[in-house]
């Protein structure tokens, strides 16, 4: 049985959204915290019906995930993932073997239950799914503040990014439809 505390019970939801709606999960790497966060969208619509969040140990990550394509992996559309780079200055309290580890198993996991998936630096993701689009796409309106903490907002991100450079949902913060046939995905 699911503890009603993990907000998996709520997969019941996505069975009311059409056939075609969007389904896509953003994860953020990390080797003392990750994040996750789903969300679904119908196409037509700029704001998500369906959201969820969590925030697990990096060392948990492998598990809730393959806990989440339990639930949810039936309608998931394609997955965004942390691509970890080491950056010029030191890191505190980051391990970049880890991090990298971390990163080859969630893809490895991502993989074998078949769920297309891109893997993009944080920079990348986070200047484009800033607050204003997480607002806008109803994210931050439908998710649990508690569970939006910093690593599951960063989750979000990879989400929201994913849903629309990857599987052509409007941007919200604009008319044009975006995705990989519209144009290239910033840089």
């Amino acid at each position: 049985m699911i503890s009603p505390h993990t907000g998996l019970e709520q997969a019941s939801q996505l069975r009311g959204l059409p056939a075609d709606a969007v389904v896509t999960l953003g994860i953020d790497t990390g080797s003392g915290t990750a994040g996750f966060q789903l969300g679904a969208w119908t196409r037509e619509e700029r704001k998500a019906a369906f959201t969820r969040a969590w925030q697990v140990t990096g060392a948990g990550a492998p598990g809730l995930l393959l806990m989440l394509l339990s639930v949810y992996g039936d309608d998931l559309t394609a997955a965004g993932i942390e691509h970890f780079v080491t950056p010029r200055k030191g890191l505190k309290g980051t391990s970049p073997s880890v991090m990298r580890a971390q990163q080859a198993e969630l893809e490895q996991i991502l993989a074998a239950a078949g769920i297309p998936y891109q893997a993009r630096t944080a920079s990348m993701v986070k200047n484009w799914a800033t607050d204003d689009r997480l607002d806008r796409a109803g994210v931050l309106a439908i998710t649990n503040p508690a569970a939006m903490k910093y690593h599951a907002r960063d989750g979000g991100r990879h989400m929201i990014f994913t849903a629309t450079w990857d599987c052509g949902l409007p941007d919200p913060l604009s008319r044009k439809p975006r995705g990989r046939d519209k144009q290239e995905a910033p840089a």
